[in-house]
């Protein structure tokens, strides 16, 4: 309606309007101009008109920017992903109206201590008001966490902190060490426990995370060989896998663990060192190569201190002893005792000069146990050949041959025999030595065979003392031979082969020689040593005869018995039960005429023709009616008149002076000559009415006789052809004639073979033959009498046990057969069957 008044006035806010009233125009509308009041906020004003209900006008008083607020609060968000709402901060006065003509520069910042510490807020953080918002559309926070929020800040006005909100982490991506590998001792736990995250890409822990993560020692770090240990494969929990009881075996600096899991990035750790755990024991590190005797083992030996990983304790200073186990022999060289640096004991100089395979070294600590190992099996090799050694010596030697064969080794320096040298070597009389003029004739020069030098023919012309001999080769140094005798035979009047090992003869001027076994002092010299040469019979007693075997009797120019050797059952008749090594006298004082051993009795014949025996009476051997054994001479049984008695190994037999023979003791055999097999505790009489000459007990089996017309018979085991009937019966209870229609002069009595003499001074023999006792050349046993080889012409002879001698018409004695224990006197132990010539003592 037009030209209505309308009046104006200023309820509330303050400020004034223009006019009180003022006319509507003519289109009903009523101005007026309204000044806002000084103080910002809202302004009241009331317009009344009569009849009309009153309207009121509020206006807003808008003051300067004072301060900021949010508009738009941050949300929850994945970190490192923009918040999905863009952020919005106003710019206010201090009534909080927004100031749109506002350009105010806002900055939006972490709130500190809230959310991850060192968290990063990322985007534009800065941005200027527009219309009084500033709007924040590109913001990420790096590190997931809760309670996050932010500050806004501008400059001039009060800063606003948003509500808090979290920031997530995102998907799993790569792994990460939170608890890196400490350093540890060898085959002890890594602590503390190694701990691996799976992260996103930001860095964060997946908490979710249950991914299967593995360990292994990062390739080309560390010992080359070391083994990681423990339980290497862990699932997270809550993103975090847990590794507790790792643990590696070898020692060493430098080492890194590498993570993997499935479809995430690999991380390795940072550096860490294993060190070596508490010495346990010791081994050689470097072990021993071949090395040549006498030259130290290169390289270098060592040995080292180890923890039960076999980690080398660097820290160990152990004294350590290192040598050869020396199950070939040899001299080791060298510093055996090191001390141990940085763990490892060196052994720089170590040697043997004996060459073999398969030695060893062992080694100790000498401060404390850590056992006691043994190396790799090594050899020590021959070195060059340098010398010659003689390796048999020779002895003094008999007709002109030396002992047996001279061997000599070609060896290096240290004595090892060099095997693959065939040197040339030549042996000669050194100058100076033995005979003037005497020549050495054989093969005097020889080739190396494996080493060995064997001059096997060797013989010097000239008796002498004081041979050496010596050995050249070029290029080495030579050797010689002790001292030694080239000597002549042996010259007696009488020789006794016995039924054992051992010879004796009685040499011009009536002294006695021995030979062969001494191990009861049968060589009568005060030993029990045996040799292969006469020695002297102790004591200097001049012997008319002399009986050998186990045990040797004899008799002197006086008529008194002596006996030496083995005396166990009293046969050598001094009284007691024992040995004797040197000559004692028969008790009783008696005088004897001749005097007959055998293996463990003895028996003598007195110049009235009384026979006694001793010793062993197993059997009735001693004939004087019992079985008893006896010490000292008894008086054999029957009252008669003897010409000669001969004592066997288990029977006796004797002659009377009217030519009956009578036989006493085992007769199994038919030995005792009766035509039974019946024994005897006296005499029995021979059966056959032969008038004897000699009767001769021989060994366990037999017995033979020479008549006066000298044609032999013989009675017993016929084994071997010892009763030389030509038969092969195997025994007779009678005597029987040994055939050949042979007259001999003598006879003797071995074990199982006898032989006989005839005028003309040859010798033939029959029986067992096993070691060439006959003397015929061979080794065959012959049932009836064979020449003996040589032609030697002989004066007396003396069968034994296994061998046989005799004394030839230029006084020489000769022996052959059995000679192992040297009782053939040739200086040798070689058994013979032929005739060889006794040396000279």
């Amino acid at each position: 309606m037009p030209n209505v008044s309308v009046s104006w006035s200023v309820t509330s806010g303050g400020g004034n309007v223009s006019s009180s009233s003022t006319p509507s125009d003519q289109n009903g509308q009523a101005l007026v101009t309204l000044t806002l009041g000084a103080t910002p906020g809202a302004n009241s004003v009331s317009a009344s008109a009569a009849q009309l209900t009153p309207v009121v006008f509020t206006a807003t008083g808008i003051g300067p920017p004072a301060k900021l607020s949010y508009t738009v609060q941050p949300t929850s968000v994945t970190a490192g992903a923009p918040i999905v709402q863009a952020v919005q901060v106003v710019v206010q006065d201090v009534q909080g109206t927004t100031v749109p003509t506002a350009t105010t520069s806002v900055t939006l910042a972490i709130t500190s201590g809230t959310g991850a510490s060192g968290a990063t807020l990322g985007g534009t953080l800065t941005q200027s008001a527009v219309g009084g918002v500033a709007t924040f559309n590109t913001l990420t926070v790096d590190k997931a966490a809760s309670g996050y929020t932010l500050t806004a800040t501008a400059s001039g006005v009060t800063s606003a902190v948003s509500t808090a909100f979290d920031v997530n982490a995102g998907t799993a991506t790569k792994l990460a060490f939170s608890t890196q590998p400490a350093t540890a001792g060898a085959g002890g736990a890594i602590s503390p426990a190694v701990q691996v995250l799976v992260q996103d890409p930001q860095g964060n822990t997946v908490t979710g995370a249950t991914n299967s993560i593995t360990l292994a020692i990062a390739s080309g770090t560390g010992t080359s060989g070391a083994t990681l240990g423990g339980t290497v494969t862990r699932a997270a929990v809550s993103g975090v896998a847990t590794f507790s009881n790792l643990n590696i075996n070898k020692s060493g600096i430098g080492y890194r663990l590498a993570a993997t899991a499935t479809s995430l990035t690999p991380v390795t750790s940072t550096l860490f060192d294993v060190t070596a755990g508490p010495a346990t024991h010791l081994a050689f590190t470097v072990q021993p190569t071949d090395a040549v005797a006498g030259t130290p083992i290169t390289p270098a030996v060592q040995v080292s201190i180890l923890d039960a990983s076999n980690n080398v304790v660097t820290t160990a200073t152990d004294s350590i002893y290192a040598n050869f186990s020396i199950s070939w022999g040899g001299t080791p060289s060298g510093t055996f005792r090191k001390k141990a640096v940085n763990g490892v004991a060196t052994f720089d100089d170590l040697s043997i000069d004996k060459a073999h395979t398969d030695f060893r070294l062992q080694t100790f600590s000498l401060d404390r146990d850590l056992g006691i190992p043994a190396s790799n099996l090594f050899t020590v090799n021959v070195g060059p050949p340098a010398r010659l050694t003689f390796i048999t010596q020779p002895r003094d030697a008999m007709d002109r041959v030396l002992f047996d064969s001279l061997r000599i080794l070609v060896q290096d320096n240290q004595g090892n025999t060099v095997t693959a040298s065939t040197a040339s070597v030549t042996i000669a009389i050194t100058n100076g030595t033995g005979a003037t003029g005497a020549t050495l004739s054989g093969t005097s020069t020889r080739s190396a065979d494996t080493g060995l030098v064997i001059f096997a023919d060797l013989s010097i012309d000239l008796v002498g003392t004081g041979y050496t001999l010596t050995a050249t080769s070029a290029g080495l140094s030579g050797d010689t031979t002790v001292a030694f005798r080239v000597v002549g035979p042996l010259y007696a009047t009488q020789v006794s082969a016995g039924l054992y090992l051992t010879s004796c003869a009685i040499v011009s001027g009536s002294a006695a020689y021995c030979w062969g076994y001494s191990g009861n002092g049968q060589l009568g010299n005060g030993t029990t040593t045996g040799t292969g040469a006469p020695v002297a019979v102790s004591g200097g007693l001049a012997f008319a005869a002399v009986s050998a075997g186990l045990h040797v009797c004899g008799v002197t120019d006086a008529g008194a018995g002596h006996c030496w050797g083995y005396g166990l059952n009293g046969e050598l008749g001094q009284g007691s039960y024992a040995d004797s090594h040197t000559p004692v006298p028969v008790s009783g004082g008696l005088t004897f005429s001749t005097v007959s051993t055998g293996v463990y009795h003895t028996c003598a014949l007195r110049p009235g023709g009384a026979a006694y025996c001793w010793g062993g009476g197993a059997a009735g051997v001693l004939g004087d009616s019992t079985y008893g054994s006896s010490n000292t001479p008894s008086l054999v049984a029957g009252h008669h008149t003897w010409a000669n008695v001969s004592a066997g190994y288990a029977h006796s037999c004797a002659v009377t002076t009217t030519g009956e023979a009578y036989c006493w003791g085992d007769g199994s055999y038919g030995d005792l000559g009766t035509g039974s097999a019946a024994a005897g505790i006296a005499p029995l009489p021979v059966s056959g009415g032969l008038t004897f000459a000699v009767v001769l007990a021989g060994g366990e089996q037999d017995s033979c006789g020479l008549t006066t017309s000298g044609a032999a018979y013989c009675w017993g085991g016929n084994g071997w052809g010892q009763l030389g009937d030509g038969s092969t019966s195997t025994l007779s209870t009678t005597p029987v004639p040994v055939t050949g229609g042979l007259t001999f002069t003598t006879i003797s009595a071995g074990d199982a073979h006898y032989c006989g003499l005839t005028a003309a001074g040859a010798m033939y023999c029959w029986g067992l033959n096993r070691f060439g006792q006959l003397g015929d050349g061979t080794t065959t046993s012959r049932n009836s009498p064979v020449a003996v080889s040589g032609g030697i012409t002989f004066t007396s002879i003396s069968a034994g046990r296994d061998h046989t001698c005799g004394v030839a018409t230029s006084g020489i004695v000769y022996c052959w057969g059995y000679n192992l224990s040297g009782e053939l006197g040739d200086r040798t132990s070689v058994n013979r069957s032929v005739p060889v010539r006794v040396s000279e003592p």
